[in-house]
């Protein structure tokens, strides 16, 4: 006998789990399946990063949206997602698309952002310890900042969960069985399931899920290793999260230590559950990361946070209706989930039940790739580092 919903949805990470919360306040019966368990993988494996600093007005919007869910997301959801209001600086050099990044900036502001523009000598001013030199200008927002990501997957866990949405986890699915156009039942590794409607929200195993019933979907799982420095006893340094654009990397400062990452990213052709951390990477995103904030120079990178990011070929996810299957994708964040899914999560459930919503989702059009219409490049995306 399958257990029967209205909504199926697929993966319990940040996009999941809030997708869950905000059906489950529209009167659906929701459901909720995971190989793990809440928030574990992709979504806990990252810097945190919540910013409006983007160049679509989709992006801009919903990540605005996202840092207001931020600001009350405790007293509604009674857990603290440890919000750290340190600001976000895109730092550009003399070959970097200045022209892309003011126009961003003009976007944002319209939209009611408080980005601003700074010179190197402003930004020597405000952050001594990074090196300007070789810059030519910084955007910089002080309404954004850093989470722990872990703990808002969890939020929005539990306020489902008080919502009557059933999670079933440490279940893997194994099978789709199919009558007419539609899925008909789910069958995992434990149950079965039958729902009105199917979502897709498996991150970077959204294409391997979606194999299993038939489609293909332009989403690549490409290993995002974080290299963590131990600070010692001075703590952390006094500086925004730093988007390096001309050298691909970020430093994030974090209680837990300082954090390197970098944009160019490996594909994986089968991610694993667990992903490995590649050690070979550190020296070179290290070396450029130095190269910024030269204080790096005196610390070690001790530790690591590895895991996935789930890219499509724009950098934009993939949210909305399959053709004819009773199924729903919600994929391909491309390293701007964190950012954008809670402001967007009530407009995809808009959209899941066929009302309007809040935040026009057209850049995330699932048939935009096979129509030619895929959408400019973001901010801040993810390159190239070959496949593993």
């Amino acid at each position: 006998m399958a257990t029967v919903s209205d909504i199926l949805i697929i993966g319990a990470g940040l996009s999941g789990v809030s997708l869950a919360y905000e059906l489950s306040q529209k009167g659906l019966q929701v459901t909720v399946v995971d190989s793990g368990d809440v928030g574990d993988r992709t979504s806990a494996t990252n810097q945190g990063g919540v910013r409006q600093q983007f160049f679509d007005r989709a992006n801009i919007l919903a990540g605005s949206k996202t840092l207001e869910i931020v600001a009350g997301f405790e007293a509604e959801m009674g857990v603290d997602p440890e919000f750290r209001n340190i600001g976000y600086a895109f730092m550009m050099g003399r070959q970097s698309n200045t022209e892309h990044y003011l126009a961003s900036v003009k976007r944002q502001n319209e939209l009611g952002g408080a980005t601003t523009i700074l010179s190197p000598a402003q930004i020597a001013e405000q952050w001594p310890t990074i090196e300007t030199s070789d810059l030519t200008m910084a955007t910089f927002n002080p309404d954004e900042g850093c989470i722990n990501a872990r703990a808002l997957s969890r939020g929005y866990f539990e306020a489902s969960g008080r919502r009557g949405v059933d999670f079933r986890l440490n279940e893997e699915v194994i099978r789709f069985e199919t009558g007419g156009d539609d899925i008909t039942r789910v069958i995992t590794t434990a149950n079965a399931y039958s729902a009105g409607l199917i979502i897709n929200a498996c991150g970077p195993w959204a294409a391997q899920l979606a194999y299993l019933y038939g489609r293909t979907l332009p989403v690549v799982a490409r290993l995002s290793p974080i290299y963590i420095a131990d600070d010692g006893p001075t703590g952390v340094a006094p500086i925004p999260m730093v988007i390096d654009v001309e050298q691909q990397v970020t430093v994030c400062p974090n209680p837990v230590g300082t954090m390197v990452g970098c944009s160019e990213k490996v594909a994986v052709e089968h991610p694993g559950w667990v992903p490995k951390t590649n050690w070979a990477l550190m020296p070179q995103m290290f070396g450029k990361a130095k190269k910024r904030c030269p204080f790096l120079a005196q610390l070690s990178m001790t530790a690591s946070r590895t895991g996935y990011w789930e890219v499509t070929p724009d950098d934009h996810p993939i949210i909305g209706h399959d053709k004819s299957l009773n199924l729903f994708t919600v994929a391909g964040f491309s390293g701007h989930g964190i950012s954008i899914v809670p402001g967007l999560a009530s407009s995809i459930a808009a959209a899941v039940v066929g009302e309007a919503p809040e935040i026009d989702l057209g850049l995330y059009d699932p048939e935009r790739f096979e129509n030619g219409h895929s959408a400019s490049n973001e901010l801040w995306g993810s390159a190239d580092w070959g496949t593993d």
